[in-house]
């Protein structure tokens, strides 16, 4: 399970950057990893660098505040388990990924929920598909 410190937000590396993508890994193992970068970046809600993963033609016509305005909300998430991970059926630059997110409710109960993501190679990268 991935959890971030909320007070704390990691420094920025080349590693981080959406475009770094090890050719050595399966699109699965890549997959994952961009999954995990994303998921870290909302946690800490660095917008701008989720904002990143999503796929140029999101980019193309939804700027960083639209996007931003999406994830306000009153839960406070605590960190998410990659579950699996799926080529889509017919698909093969597709790739299906269920996300368990743990959060605390304004009360402070503590909860989950599946989360449902699609991911699409574009160019040799691994983007995030935005429902919006």
């Amino acid at each position: 399970m991935l959890f971030i410190a909320a007070c704390t937000p990691s420094p920025k590396t080349h590693s981080d950057s959406p475009r770094t993508q090890n050719a050595e890994l399966t699109d699965e193992e890549a997959v994952k990893i961009r999954v995990e970068k994303r998921w870290e970046a909302l946690l800490a809600r660095d917008m701008a660098a989720a904002y990143e993963f999503e796929t140029p033609a999101y980019r193309a016509v939804n700027d960083i505040a639209s996007y931003r305005s999406k994830y306000f909300n009153q839960i406070k998430w605590l960190g998410i388990t990659v579950r699996d991970i799926a080529r889509a059926k017919d698909l093969p630059d597709t790739m299906n990924v269920g996300v368990i997110l743990d959060f605390e409710s304004q009360g402070g109960h503590p909860g989950y929920t599946r989360v449902d993501e699609v991911w699409v190679k574009r160019d040799g990268l691994w983007w995030h598909v935005s429902k919006r």
